[in-house]
């Protein structure tokens, strides 16, 4: 699966297997997005898949937290900044 797939197929496969645990502890489901992902502060162009596949993740999180906050379960989405890795390349911010 690309990592488009991965960021919000992964969890939304993964979400319904693990939520009866989490839900019985009263937990917290964590996801890791972008601002990549974030609408309302997009200023340039490219990285659609990636895009969108955040965006949707951050949908997906949203919705989740809607579904389950009467169990007392929390849902957040964290955005590292910009990461120094193959697709942030040399001149990002922060190392891994």
């Amino acid at each position: 699966m690309r990592a488009s797939g991965t960021n919000v197929l992964g969890a939304m496969q993964v979400i319904p297997q693990v939520a009866p645990l989490v839900e019985a502890a009263r937990g917290r489901f964590g996801f890791i997005t972008s601002q990549m992902g974030h609408i309302g502060s997009v200023s340039s162009g490219g990285a659609w898949l990636y895009r969108v596949s955040k965006a949707a993740l951050n949908m997906a999180n949203k919705s989740l937290s809607v579904d389950v906050r009467s169990d007392g379960v929390t849902c957040v989405v964290i955005n590292p900044g910009w990461v120094k890795t193959d697709m942030g390349g040399t001149g990002a911010e922060i190392t891994a």
